[in-house]
């Protein structure tokens, strides 16, 4: 006597934009798929790989770059601004300096100070 088993495959309903859907339903028809083929390939990797099968980006990494070269240069003419302004009115301006790896306070004479503090 032979057993057969219903075995009856789990659904699965989401929400998606129709413009989307119908998008991705065309692609998969030029590949001889139906959605619900195309969805199981995408589930049955992300299962294999323990993760989404492509990159996730936030943003084109060019426009975040650009985004960073500006923060920067916007945040290194503040502090020119900020010690020229402390030049200015005589406030000696604190420093590091790479080569001895110790900060300094610059006088508004020009001078170096080592040994802040001590």
């Amino acid at each position: 006597m032979a057993y057969i088993l219903n075995m009856v495959e789990p659904r699965l309903n989401i929400r998606i934009d129709e413009k989307i859907k119908n998008q991705a339903d065309e692609v998969f028809h030029k590949l001889g798929l139906n959605m619900s083929t195309g969805i199981t390939i995408y589930l049955t990797q992300v299962a294999a790989r323990q993760g989404i099968p492509f990159p996730l980006t936030l943003e084109n990494p060019s426009e975040i770059s650009k985004k960073v070269n500006s923060l920067q240069s916007n945040a290194n003419s503040a502090v020119q601004e900020a010690v020229s302004e402390m030049k200015a009115k005589g406030i000696p301006v604190a420093r590091y300096d790479p080569v001895k790896k110790q900060p300094y306070l610059e006088l508004p004479n020009g001078k170096k100070q080592y040994h802040i503090g001590k």
